[in-house]
């Protein structure tokens, strides 16, 4: 008896617990900037979706802003109709080319999904932005900018969320002893992670990168 009262109990401990369903990722960039932003230029960008469900997902209802556009997959032509698989294992990289047509300052590329959660999904394209990611301020790589035959006469460097807190500060030259020509400071998410370059500020800046835990340095050329 004692056996058949320790057995139901163990049946109710275990029964009583719920399975806590985990809650799967699907990341994709939510703004990708662009140099060009010409109108009837064609411009090109590579768009990287991945997730961590060991279930496939299903990418589908591919749009831009109402404007033709060819997009490719490994080489292979997407149809804005067409259902792609996407698993953990082998990410997504979606190449869209087009020509803009638009004077809005970007673009918007919408897809759906079969998971709820990422049911739909925008890519802001902006025109007139160059993206400068950590690995490349990591790496110390240097940046050479051609905005000679962009149609504005500006472009904005806008820098990546290196922590809490990140700042940013241009120098003419590398000795950092005379006060930055361009600041910057912002926090996780603000709007304000950019600085403006315009064409008549031709030339080598060293710039100093700064966040919470790490920091870098490197050079940029504007022509």
């Amino acid at each position: 008896m004692k056996r058949k009262l320790i057995f139901f109990s163990l049946i109710l401990i275990i029964t009583s617990f719920k399975v806590v369903k985990k809650d799967i990722w699907i990341w994709f960039p939510k703004e990708i900037g662009i140099v060009e932003n010409c109108i009837g230029r064609e411009v090109e960008t590579t768009i990287e979706i991945k997730t961590d469900s060991r279930r496939k997902v299903e990418i589908h209802s591919f749009k831009l802003s109402g404007q033709n556009f060819h997009m490719t997959s490994e080489n292979q032509i997407i149809e804005p109709s067409d259902t792609i698989i996407l698993t953990r294992k082998k990410p997504l990289f979606l190449k869209l080319r087009y020509n803009i047509e638009s004077k809005l300052d970007y673009s918007l590329f919408k897809f759906k999904t079969n998971n709820e959660k990422y049911n739909n999904n925008t890519v802001k394209i902006s025109y007139g932005v160059l993206q400068i990611k950590s690995d490349q301020i990591k790496d110390r790589k240097e940046h050479i900018i051609d905005i000679s035959n962009n149609c504005k006469d500006n472009i904005k460097l806008a820098f990546p969320y290196g922590g809490t807190v990140s700042s940013v500060a241009i120098y003419r030259d590398s000795t950092i002893i005379k006060k930055p020509i361009k600041t910057t400071s912002y926090m996780m998410m603000d709007d304000n992670n950019y600085v403006d370059f315009s064409k008549s500020e031709i030339g080598r800046y060293y710039v100093e990168f700064g966040a919470c835990h790490w920091r870098s340095d490197f050079w940029i050329t504007i022509k």
